[in-house]
């Protein structure tokens, strides 16, 4: 997975560029040879439908009875015969791998039903109406929406007799059943060659489409995902000129006309829909009581608000946390102020785990389980203000939320896999558009501060701090002023704000949209934060990833937008774009801010208005020369001071436990006015900070057919039509994409809008260096070589090639270090492939999340799951004898690891060697056969200080190399790996003894989210 950081202003990709750069240098020559007349002249579209229906035994015989006589139409059999591509195509059913045979031709000179059949006219045609043409896709519409999330494809079809009909309404005509819908160019320029391909991009996703067995994917991943990964390979490997859409039916109209022919309107919509409507109701609501009443049932009885609702119980001390329910500790109150303010919340991280949450809700079902490598310490919190209104306030993470929905309320396959994944990594979530003295001035929607809001310098802040020292620390981790980063998914979300908005958004069939939901709570908190940040939902449809990310981060300038030659070009300059329209786009609100602007002559206005007051510097209206505007963000006016002392009220009164809501609230509005003006009298202090003044345009292409562009991506366009303030000032981001194809052709519909040049000084992301010049408070990225393809032996005594590229990652202060560290042990042993050591980084992630700590107890897991991990000593234990064990962890390692168990070399429970050399390192180092093998092996005597694999970070790294790397029987087969999947797969077995474990498959693959291969 992408970071949210690489998904607001990202360049096209590579294949993309160079195709557009291609098309534009072959149509820009003058002197055209044949190979560009023939493209110019010869060029069509093609088009192909599949459908995922399947039929039984009973349902085959009875339409083949009707339609196909002793045909097999059993399982795929017809979806193969009756693919709509050329017509109707079919496959070759006399081999064992089905291959697709040529599209059909000719005449047919006898009637015939038979679906093998390779007449064109007369296929699938009767007596009763005569010979008919072949049945066919004649147009296709497919249209991006809510920024990209959804695709909705609108498709068309004819066909010529009711036999036709028949089985096309029973292979496509079918609500919620999948299609794969294909097109793309019938001749093209292949990147790379720059030849001219004369035959089209036809490939076997169809093929692994209707034969389901051959998409073989990789643990953890989803047929969903993997269909969607072979489209965008074959994108990719068309260099743009193929496309595909996965999705479902969600209507279709037919209408005859009087001649017998029937039009088909197919409409159906990509698998995003599913963050659209989820239904997640369980059991049905409890209809009894008034309106009020079956409202707040509709929350109860979701499975969202149930765990939202026992997470409040158990915060107030409610007993369903006793030895009932193992692995999830009471809520602790160790926080208490001396002014009154009660803190409880979980120590224990794992105590939001899938499991835990399913233990206490009481589900039957398995949920899916996340990997817990990256969590905050204290997801959920209960503040008690001793002098409010008697109202506890209950918080939960954003990231906690987010991993809850993913764990509980998506669908999933038959392996629990959910059929997408959201992004909710508390690291690699942040953005660098905020400030340190951020404060939510709602706590009521949520609890968010900057480290200084509460600790504002000055003599005024004094107070505020001293009565607010207990309760700032909570959600400390927000906001990173070494780095300058606020990491949102830290941000404390009120749990009663939550469940009335989940009410808000189920509607009367149980139904919850996801998107609508989270875009809800996302503006709500955005405005508590007084727009310092504009989260929101993304989806990415081609990978069907949820990300949350900010719209109001500036967006990178060293991803270079590519240029796109439109209207009348220069000598060798051509163009595919087939038309464009560029205007003004002036909203109401933009409307207002450009009226106050205009008034403000380069005096102090609101923050919005900034740009348009620069705007008018050196200008003067000769009718009214001298406008009045107030000045509220000078920072000694009387205004700005009002809004300051209020603050201050308002965090004493937070500190203080003074909660009452005749007081918090109405300082609300004043704590919001006063972090605009902040911001407004720093803009006013920095000119660079504020956008350049102009007013933005849209600009909508059609190009002949492309794909790979997607949402947010960046590009520019040749500037002769754009006004000189313009030129050089602005790039274009696409907000719409759509695309169409019928008997002309292939186009695709780009909608953009304009926005400023990335400024270097304030855009953040990320940033590469080279291997071994760490920055600690850069991205988290480390490179790894430059070199070509050559097979090199080295130290370790493996041959590999040298592949060049750079790892990338999200990993910051002492994990990223140890990242470093890991990498620069790689390279010393002579693992320098990137492929090979994300799938050792890969395997650390998810053991320790590169932070050293040794072996966590038992005490708070549950004795099935103990029984689970330890069969052989404790399989057959009572839970009296568990508990009493895994009081004391001293105990419990020295009998669970005792007499060599697993052949760890440690003597008798007595002896404590379990204890002694418990897991420790980057890769859980245990057993003391093993702590005396890998010590001789680095040189460190760790048998008589095994503390020291914990303390010496470097030694630590040593270690795992020699564990993963060098001491493996068979090295040379696992150090050169097709894909990261293959590398990950492989080190997440070696570290668990070379038995695949599903479960450590999975936490390895979920840790690839982190990494990147770039360069």
């Amino acid at each position: 997975m992408k970071t949210p950081q690489e998904i607001i202003g990202e360049s096209f990709d590579g294949y993309v560029s160079k195709q557009i750069e291609l098309r534009q240098t072959k149509l820009g020559q003058i002197q055209k040879d044949n190979k560009i007349l023939t493209y110019e002249s010869g060029k069509s579209p093609w088009i192909r439908l599949c459908s995922s229906v399947d039929l039984d035994s009973t349902k085959a015989s009875e339409f083949a009875s009707k339609y196909a006589s002793g045909q097999n139409l059993t399982g795929n059999q017809l979806a193969k015969y009756y693919m709509l591509f050329g017509g109707v195509s079919m496959g070759d059913f006399g081999t064992e791998n089905w291959s697709p045979k040529q599209l059909k031709g000719g005449v047919a000179n006898t009637y015939n039903v038979s679906y093998i059949q390779q007449n064109a006219y007369g296929f699938d045609s009767t007596n009763q109406y005569g010979l008919s043409p072949m049945p066919g896709v004649t147009s296709i519409d497919v249209v991006s929406q809510n920024q990209g999330s959804l695709r909705e494809a609108t498709i068309k079809i004819t066909c010529y007799n009711i036999s036709q009909f028949e089985t096309i309404e029973l292979l496509f005509l079918r609500l919620k059943y999948t299609i794969l819908l294909e097109w793309g160019h019938s001749m093209y320029f292949e990147n790379g060659t720059q030849d001219l391909r004369t035959t089209p991009a036809v490939n076997d996703v169809y093929d692994k489409f209707l034969n389901v067995s051959k998409l073989d994917p990789p643990q953890g991943q989803t047929y969903l995902r993997r269909v969607l990964d072979y489209i965008e390979a074959q994108r990719e490997s068309s260099s743009g000129n193929y496309d595909g859409f996965l999705g479902w039916v969600t209507n279709y109209e037919w209408e005859m006309q009087p001649n017998g022919i029937y039009n088909i309107t197919i409409k159906a919509i990509s698998h995003g829909d599913i963050i659209e409507s989820l239904t997640v109701t369980t059991p049905r609501s409890d209809e009894s009581g008034g309106d009020e009443v079956k409202e707040q049932n509709k929350a109860n009885n979701s499975t969202l608000g149930r765990i939202l609702n026992a997470l409040k119980k158990a915060l107030d001390g409610d007993d369903l946390f006793t030895a009932e329910q193992p692995g999830f500790p009471v809520a602790t109150s160790d926080l208490t102020s001396t002014n009154g303010v009660i803190i409880s919340y979980f120590q224990d991280k794992e105590t939001t785990s899938s499991s835990n949450i399913a233990n206490l809700i009481k589900l039957k079902n398995k949920p899916y389980i996340n990997p817990f490598y990256n969590m905050a310490g204290e997801e959920v919190v209960r503040i008690a203000p001793t002098m409010g209104e008697g109202k506890n306030f209950y918080y939960i993470t954003l990231g906690a939320l987010l991993r809850l929905i993913e764990s509980f309320c998506l669908t999933y396959d038959k392996s629990g896999i959910p059929t997408f994944n959201i992004y909710w990594s508390y690291e690699g979530n942040y953005t660098t558009n905020a400030d340190p003295y951020i404060m939510s001035s709602d706590i009521n929607t949520c609890w968010a501060f900057g480290e200084s809001a509460f600790a504002n310098p000055g003599e005024d802040y004094n107070s505020a701090k001293a009565s607010t020292k207990k309760i700032s620390y909570i959600g400390d981790q927000f906001y990173n002023s070494s780095a300058s980063r606020l990491y949102y998914m830290y941000a404390f979300l009120n749990i009663d704000f939550l469940l009335t908005t989940l009410i808000d958004n189920i509607d009367s069939e149980g139904n919850l949209s996801v998107y609508d939901f989270l875009s809800a709570i996302l503006t709500a908190m955005n405005g508590a934060l007084a727009n310092y940040i504009n989260l929101e939902p993304y989806y990415d449809s081609t990978t069907h990833d949820l990300y949350i990310i900010d719209r109001s981060t500036p967006i990178k300038p060293n991803n270079p937008p590519t240029l796109l030659n439109v209207g009348l070009v220069k000598p060798n300059q051509g163009t595919f774009v087939k038309s464009f329209s560029i205007k003004s786009e002036i909203t109401p609100n933009l409307a207002s801010q450009i009226a106050i602007g205009a008034q403000a002559n380069n005096e102090d206005v609101g923050v919005e208005s900034i740009a348009f007051s620069r705007w008018n510097a050196g200008l003067t209206d000769r009718i009214v020369p001298n406008k009045i505007v107030p000045k509220n963000s000078t920072e000694n006016s009387d205004n700005f001071l009002g809004l300051k002392k209020d603050t201050i009220s308002y965090l004493t009164a937070l500190g203080s436990g003074v909660w009452m809501k005749n007081y918090v609230e109405e300082l609300s509005p004043s704590v919001n006015d006063y972090q605009k003006q902040i911001k407004a009298s720093r803009i006013l202090a920095n000119p660079k900070a504020a956008s350049p003044s102009f007013i933005p345009i849209s600009l909508n292409l059609t190009l002949d057919g492309i794909s790979g562009i997607k949402i947010f991506q960046k590009y520019t366009i040749t500037e002769d039509y754009l006004p000189k303030s313009y030129r050089d000032n602005i790039e274009f981001i696409i907000k719409g994409i759509s695309n169409t194809a019928d008997p002309s052709g292939w186009t695709t519909k780009i909608e953009g809008l304009s926005i400023p040049k990335g400024n270097e000084a304030l855009s953040g992301g990320v940033r590469t260096s080279e291997a071994g010049a760490f920055d600690s408070n850069r991205d988290r990225s480390v490179s790894t070589n430059d070199g070509g393809s050559v097979a090199t032996p080295n130290s370790a005594g493996l041959t590999q090639p040298t592949t060049g590229g750079k790892i990338v990652h999200d990993y910051t202060g002492q994990a990223g270090q140890n990242v470093q560290l890991i990498l620069d042990a790689l390279n010393a042993v002579g693992l320098t492939n990137p492929i090979s050591q994300v799938g050792v980084l890969c395997t650390v992630s998810k053991e320790c999340g590169f932070l050293l700590k040794g072996e966590i107890g038992y005490n708070n897991t549950s004795n099935e799951r103990i029984r689970k991990i330890f069969k052989t000593k404790l399989g057959k234990q009572s839970d009296a004898f568990i508990n009493d064990l895994k009081k004391d962890k001293v105990r419990f390692f020295s009998y669970v690891y005792s007499d060599n168990y697993g052949g760890l070399g440690n003597g008798s429970a007595a002896s404590k060697d379990g204890w002694t050399y418990r897991g420790r390192g980057f890769n859980g180092l245990t057993g003391r056969a093993i702590y005396k093998k890998y010590g001789d092996l680095v040189g460190v005597d760790i048998l008589n200080n095994p503390d020291l694999v914990n303390k010496d970070l470097a030694l630590a790294a040593k270690i795992l190399v020699q564990f993963l790397v060098v001491q493996p029987k068979n090295k040379g087969s696992y150090t050169v790996f097709q894909n990261t999947q293959q590398a990950i797969l492989k080190f997440a077995d070696l570290n668990n003894g070379g038995t695949p474990n599903t479960m450590q498959r999975e936490k390895a693959l979920q840790a690839e989210r982190h990494f990147k291969i770039v360069g």
